[in-house]
């Protein structure tokens, strides 16, 4: 009696959308290789799998960081280096031996002392609030002060970039909008749904009218399975080896 081979089960949704992607090529190749007809795929379940493969290949191949992103981050990362600066360069002028910059110093700090830490805040946050700390140093006596202490160029680079970075914002909030990024998991749900389809009808067929071909497409498939597994085990070990090492660097630190 011959031996009844099943095609293995494992966990699909496990799979990151790049490994499930390429998975799902390598079934569609196989069954060409074969064809629907010799392992008694119904064809229509195949071309809607075709077709979810081909979604998820655009979904995979689009970047999730769009060009404003990119900006924004480089552009927050100048805004909150001055902040930084500026903030560290009026607490320093508090201790001033020059009388006048000692005295700007300690005005300024009392009236910028309420934004320290902003450059910590969310984005939009941000904005608002650094526009808010441009707002104050720009009435009478602290825009004297900053004179004093030398910091007009910086407080104006700095209100060039607070405006960039809300322009940025808002024109990458609009884009998303206009191009909104489909979701892989409804396509992966109805694929999952289909390829398990495909396989019973393999499966059965293999049972019922056993072929060479079958026989060798289950082979093929199990052999493809165990690859698949063997990836994931190596990417989350190599994931969790670098977790490890990030906690014991926290720790010798």
């Amino acid at each position: 009696m011959a031996t009844i081979v099943h095609v293995k089960n494992f966990s699909l949704p496990r799979l990151n959308n790049a490994e499930y992607t390429y998975f799902a090529g390598q079934v569609l190749k196989a069954i060409e290789e074969c064809t629907v007809e010799e392992l008694h795929i119904v064809q229509t379940t195949y071309a809607a799998y075709l077709r979810g493969h081909i979604r998820l290949v655009e979904l995979v191949a689009q970047s999730r960081i769009s060009d404003e992103t990119a900006l924004i981050s480089e552009v927050d990362k100048e805004i909150d280096e001055l902040i930084v600066f500026l903030m560290a360069f009026i607490r320093n002028a508090k201790n001033s031996p020059i009388p006048a910059k000692r005295e700007a110093g300690i005005s300024l700090y009392n009236t910028t002392k309420l934004y320290i830490g902003m450059q910590n805040l969310p984005q939009r946050q941000q904005v608002q609030v650094v526009a808010g700390f441009l707002a104050d140093l720009q009435k009478i006596q602290p825009n004297i002060h900053v004179e004093t202490l030398g910091l007009t160029e910086e407080v104006a680079k700095l209100e060039e970039l607070n405006n960039r970075y809300l322009a940025l914002i808002e024109s990458r909030a609009a884009n998303q909008l206009a191009n909104p990024v489909e979701s892989a998991k409804p396509i992966r749900d109805s694929m999952d749904v289909l390829y398990h389809e495909m396989m019973d009808y393999v499966f059965a067929y293999s049972i019922s009218a056993p072929s060479d071909t079958l026989a060798g497409f289950i082979e093929k498939m199990n052999k493809l399975i165990d690859d698949t597994i063997l990836a994931y085990n190596q990417r989350i070990a190599k994931l969790n080896k670098a977790d490890n090492a990030e906690v014991g660097a926290g720790v010798a630190e």
